[in-house]
This record gives structure tokens, C-alpha cells and sequence, in this order.
């Protein structure tokens, strides 16, 4: 079953998103078990949305990557904690 996440940064900008995802690597290209991500700069700060396969799939990401991102991009990076929202999407169209 998909498991989805959006990501709020109030405040956020896209070098603080592409200092994050600079010390990802390769890896958040080729994240196992993603099925969809978009980023953007919004209205207050940055968004980001996310599909995966399931919600292990992203803990297991986030541990193994996404965690020890943010401690290498440090000042870099975000600088807040962000608006985390998780669902159960129903539907997800990918074309």
C-alpha cells in the first residue's frame, strides 16, 4: 500500500533544499521504493511531496540518507523544524 508525506520548510529556501540533497548523493535519485517527489519554493517556504511504496521504505531512506544529509550539510541546511504531514493516499496517478 503507498504511503505519502509532504515536507514544510517555513522560511526555506532552494539553497538550503539543494545543500540537503547535494550531501543525499546519487542515492536520492535512485531512493528504492519512491514513487514520486516533487519540491518547490511556495508561498512562506518550501515544500516537498513524496510517494513511496511504503512507509519502511522511507524510514530505511531517511536513516540510511536523509539523516546523515542534514548533519553533513549543517548551516547549510534547514534551518527549522518542518510542518510534517503523513497519509494513506487513496489513488496515485503517475503519467
Amino acid at each position: 500500500m503507498a504511503w505519502a508525506r509532504t515536507v514544510f520548510y517555513p522560511g526555506g529556501t532552494e539553497d538550503q533544499y539543494r545543500a540537503v540533497t547535494g550531501e543525499v548523493g546519487e542515492a536520492f535519485e535512485h531512493a528504492e521504493g519512491r514513487t514520486y517527489f516533487a519540491a518547490g519554493p511556495t508561498e512562506g517556504g518550501w515544500i516537498m511531496f513524496m510517494v513511496w511504496e511504503s512507509q519502511e521504505h522511507f524510514q530505511r531512506f531517511a536513516a540510511e540518507h536523509i539523516g546523515p544529509a542534514h548533519q553533513r550539510a549543517g548551516e547549510r541546511g534547514w534551518q527549522v523544524q518542518p510542518q510534517v504531514t503523513d497519509f494513506d493516499p487513496q489513488q496515485v496517478f503517475v503519467s
